[in-house]
């Protein structure tokens, strides 16, 4: 953690870390996860599943849907925020999560981790930052979007599996209706 404050010039140590990412296909089932890491380790108690209200083509509004419900949620609550946020994703995505965090007025830094490069996307920067791949900034912020991945696509299967057990009953009326 402390490797990341640095890594990141932030002003306090991440004590609380929350991350987000969105599964999906074909605007179908899509949904969205927060998982939370707190003294650098998973707090699966915290975790949260969101099923996106207006599912669209772009990762990017869907991202800025989960961040804007998170923490409004957490606002109403009257819970701690973050003290810092990872999405899945690179400048854009962090774009879209910083613009919900502005609408909450809400102040925690925000950042992206991009698959390709894993290259972090700090908000307002041009440039990601490359950092060694055994740097534990960098092994934290990946520990974080892989989690974040497996329980979103948890999540996702689920919807799925029951989108087509229900799919399946409604027609297995149907046809027992006209029998």
């Amino acid at each position: 953690m402390l490797a990341l404050q640095r890594s990141l010039d932030l002003e306090r140590m991440p004590v609380w870390i929350e991350a987000v990412d969105i599964s999906g296909f074909q605007r179908q089932d899509v949904c969205g996860s927060v998982v939370v890491f707190e003294n650098g380790l998973p707090k699966k108690s915290e975790y949260r599943r969101f099923k996106i209200r207006n599912p669209v083509e772009d990762d990017f509004r869907m991202i800025e849907e989960v961040v804007y419900r998170r923490l409004r949620r957490l606002q109403e609550e009257k819970k701690r925020t973050p003290d810092l946020i990872v999405v899945d994703g690179g400048q854009m995505q962090v774009r879209f999560a910083v613009t919900a965090r502005d609408r909450l007025g809400v102040s925690v830094p925000i950042i992206g981790i991009a698959k390709k490069q894993e290259e972090i996307w700090k908000e307002g920067a041009d440039k990601p930052l490359r950092l060694r791949r055994s740097d534990p900034a960098l092994r934290l912020v990946q520990r974080l979007r892989d989690e974040a991945h497996r329980f979103v696509n948890a999540y996702y299967q689920k919807l799925k599996q029951k989108s087509l057990f229900g799919n399946r009953l409604k027609k297995q009326k149907l046809r027992d209706r006209h029998a």
